[in-house]
């Protein structure tokens, strides 16, 4: 369904011989599961150089629409193209500043980067060029309110860090375990050592 209003959630995008790589195709789907309580959607930010996105067909399989169209799959209703031959390689400078300029026009509530080198060495500085803060090294993020010295914060975005995962998956198998008795059908909890447990 349409969203109402901007695009709450940005994901700053980054790919791979000419399709999102899969730390971009994660945070997409993770921006579409935040942004409707944020009360928006989700937009998908791709910088690059000018031959990197060329028009294409609406009719299309999203698989050979390039990145754009991918992003659209994932999860974006907004696809933001900043193309520019100084944009590619990877610059820290040029692409800070591009994505700085834009988080003012158009006020995101999250701007979401993958803990890879490029967002690892990017992060830091928009968060500097907007004078914001950033939150680093999450392993989930979720919506909800909170309070603090009797003042109410509705709709706020909530990270899980590393030390707070086993927590994290604890409520989570919680939740689980509630549906599956809801339903009345047998389950067992397994505990798996492996090194990627991935879908990907």
């Amino acid at each position: 369904a349409p969203f109402a209003g901007a695009a709450q959630v940005w994901v700053v995008c980054a790919t791979e011989h000419q399709h999102l790589d899969r730390a971009s195709r994660e945070l997409l789907t993770k921006a579409a599961e935040l942004a409707p309580s944020l009360g928006g959607g989700v937009a998908a930010v791709l910088l690059t150089q000018p031959d990197d996105q060329p028009a294409q067909a609406a009719e299309q399989d999203p698989a050979e629409q390039g990145p754009a169209g991918q992003a659209a799959e994932y999860g974006a209703d907004i696809v933001y193209v900043a193309a520019d031959s100084r944009l590619a390689p990877y610059r820290t400078e040029p692409w800070a500043r591009v994505l700085a300029d834009a988080a003012r026009a158009h006020r995101p509530q999250a701007l979401l980067l993958a803990a890879t080198t490029t967002g690892r060495d990017l992060a830091p500085r928009v968060a500097s060029m907007l004078d914001t803060g950033l939150a680093a090294d999450c392993t989930d993020l979720y919506v909800a309110d909170w309070s603090r010295r009797g003042t109410a914060y509705p709709a706020l975005v909530h990270m899980v860090r590393p030390e707070d995962s086993y927590a994290a998956l604890e409520v989570l198998t919680g939740h689980a375990e509630a549906v599956l008795q809801g339903l009345g059908l047998p389950y067992r909890v397994v505990a798996l050592c492996a090194g990627d447990v991935g879908f990907g």
